[in-house]
């Protein structure tokens, strides 16, 4: 048996949450058992007959299965299934399949477990990863995204469930999901800190035990991994999916991975340099020295980097301001976009540029500045779009590409004048398409 026990990542908090939820697990777990599909049903023997012919002639069991379970049913279930009637609704705090979406559900079902060896198993690992989630984040953060996880799972579960009969035992428990979200993040802030584990064996009527370490990232790794390649070849057959635990464990994980990097990008997790991209990049091994050093050195790049955009900056508005080469200062602009990732050219110098283009009739330069203009949230939309329709139709002969761009506008935002001169370049556009002008549509 594999028990991982404890972890050598620093921690900061106590495990509080933790804690409480395998405490309120195991409670559930004992105060609310489930009954398995076999000890209840809502129709007879001959129903489940047909059932199972039924299922037999749609190719979703094969031959074998089909026999089999028909040797179980005459077997075993005309004995037990007179036991108790199932809920109509079946057991209505189970993740249930087929029967809409139940948001109470994305929470109870994940204080469920089938058996005392799910719990066992979901309660150690819960152990493992959420004493290193919680000891870097504290209670009531980690109780959040316990929760937030089983929330999300739950809702993304029961939707991609919805086609499902609405049979009792169409459903899901256990907090696994959850807890391979957990395992997610633990491996987003903590992939090189080991889990130490203990293999359990019973040789010749003696227990024996070995004790090993193991990373966060190559144990949560494998686990996640496998259970990918599982969801991926074994979920969907072509028509059907089939629920299995590895596509809901899967799940978890996303989820859990994405709100990993979210915290850890927006600084609301102190992972001392040995998260997973501090490891990637070899800050952990770095000392507090080189460390200040570095930083050092990127504040002065940014403080450099911000210099070298605000003379650019200047420079293109001193070459506007000119008016004697707006092409010049469009092309200052791309050349200043490809070597600064921040930077943008604000709107009034933008919309200046474009107008001197036009002054000075540089059509092709015109719509190549209006054209990026547009693919960015800018404040005269409308108004550049009206100028890029008119310079197509009338100066580039082009009135496929002006009604293109015609479609865009929002009319109920033009004023009058506008909305004149929208009406005209349409009119205009379409009576040339009529007379057989032709020109090849582009997306603007």
């Amino acid at each position: 048996m594999f028990i991982p026990f404890s972890t050598d990542a620093p921690l900061y908090h106590w495990p509080i949450v933790t804690v409480s939820m395998i405490v309120i697990n195991t409670l559930v777990f004992f105060t609310y058992p489930l009954r398995s599909e076999f000890e209840y049903s809502d129709i007879d023997p001959e129903q489940f007959v047909a059932f199972i012919e039924q299922m037999h002639d749609e190719g979703v069991i094969t031959d074998e299965e089909y026999e089999e379970a028909m040797e179980e049913l005459e077997a075993e279930l005309p004995d037990e299934i007179e036991v108790e009637s199932a809920p109509e609704d079946g057991d209505p705090f189970t993740l249930q399949y087929g029967r809409g979406l139940k948001p109470w559900q994305w929470i109870t079902g994940h204080f469920l477990h089938a058996d005392f060896m799910h719990l066992l198993g979901n309660m150690l690992w819960l152990w493992t990863f959420g004493l290193i989630v919680e000891g870097k984040i504290g209670w009531w953060k980690f109780l959040a995204v316990y929760m937030g996880i089983g929330v999300v799972e739950g809702f993304m579960e029961q939707t991609l469930m919805l086609g499902m009969e609405p049979l009792p035992w169409n459903c899901s428990v256990g907090a696994s999901s959850i807890i391979f979200g957990i395992m997610a993040i633990a491996m987003i802030w903590a992939p090189a800190n080991d889990v130490h584990c203990t293999f359990v064996i019973f040789v010749f009527m003696v227990f024996r035990s070995f004790q090993f370490s193991l990373p966060v990232a190559g144990l949560g790794g494998f686990y996640l991994i496998y259970n990918v390649a599982i969801a991926v070849f074994f979920t969907y057959d072509g028509e059907f999916i089939t629920p299995t635990s590895e596509l809901l464990h899967t799940l978890g994980g996303i989820v859990g991975l994405a709100v990993g990097i979210g915290m850890l990008r927006m600084n609301m997790v102190d992972c001392e340099n040995w998260d997973v991209f501090s490891v990637w990049s070899g800050r952990n091994r770095m000392s507090r020295e080189e460390l200040r050093e570095l930083d050092v050195n990127h504040s002065a790049y940014q403080e450099k980097q911000q210099q070298q955009v605000a003379s650019g900056l200047a420079q293109i508005r001193q070459i506007v301001r000119e008016g004697h080469s707006p092409k010049l200062a469009y092309r200052a602009h791309l050349s200043m976009k490809q070597k600064y990732e921040d930077w943008s050219l604000p709107d009034a110098d933008f919309l200046m540029i474009i107008k001197h283009l036009c002054d000075q009739k540089l059509w092709d330069d015109a719509t190549l500045a209006m054209g990026e203009y547009l693919k960015t949230t800018r404040s005269k939309q409308d108004q550049v779009r009206l100028k890029l329709a008119s310079i197509l139709l009338e100066h580039m002969g082009r009135p496929s590409q002006c009604i293109s761009v015609l479609s865009k506008v929002a009319k109920d935002q033009l004023n009058e004048r506008e909305k004149t001169i929208y009406r005209q370049l349409a009119a205009k556009a379409n009576k040339m398409k009529e007379e057989g002008v032709i020109d090849t549509l582009e997306d603007w």
